[in-house]
């Protein structure tokens, strides 16, 4: 992917097995999206601590009372450690932006700063994370749906825009590492 179409980027990582003393280094693919690229310029108020995440969703949705909302869903994981699932502030991040119009500019929503402690190992086999592009419902206009593979083993994330202008994001069958 790297080698044969510049809109994609690599992403270093450091991985290591449960086996393994040192970690070594592997090159990660990730889409680069310009014009989110170029929005998060111009609007006020945009920070992500995710480094050069990919853009796995980006579309308009629309909340359950009628906000229409540009929603933007990134992963990015840790260079050095693993997590299977998807946490908003660790390995991926949402954003909600509000269209703008001719008498305002467009605004971020932040969805705020969250501490917790999540569990990342290093797993036995590498997990081979592969994300396919987010897909909008078009049965429910505040709904989304993110398939993605790791370990050889498919799950899809239900994503749905809230009223509040948050994002939640739920793994139907969570992959897991098997031996």
């Amino acid at each position: 992917m790297l080698a044969g179409n510049p809109k994609y980027h690599p992403y270093p990582l450091q991985r290591r097995s449960s086996s393994q003393a040192a970690p070594s280094p592997a090159t990660a693919a990730a889409l680069d999206v310009s014009d989110w690229n170029k929005l998060t310029t111009v609007v006020p108020g945009f920070n992500s601590p995710l480094i050069k995440p990919a853009v796995i969703f980006l579309h308009e949705r629309i909340s359950p009372a009628g906000h229409r909302r540009l929603v933007c869903v990134r992963y990015g994981p840790h260079g050095d450690t693993f997590s299977a699932q998807f946490v908003q502030g660790l390995n991926c991040d949402t954003f909600t932006v509000t269209p703008f119009t001719w008498s305002q500019p467009p605004f971020f929503a932040p969805h705020g700063i969250w501490l917790f402690d999540v569990e990342t190992v290093w797993p036995r086999k590498p997990p081979l994370v592969r994300i396919f592009a987010g897909q909008p419902d078009p049965d429910d206009p505040a709904h989304f749906t993110i398939r993605y593979r790791i370990w050889g083993q498919e799950d899809v994330l239900d994503g749905r825009l809230l009223d509040n202008d948050r994002v939640t994001l739920t793994a139907r069958r969570q992959p897991m590492e098997n031996n």
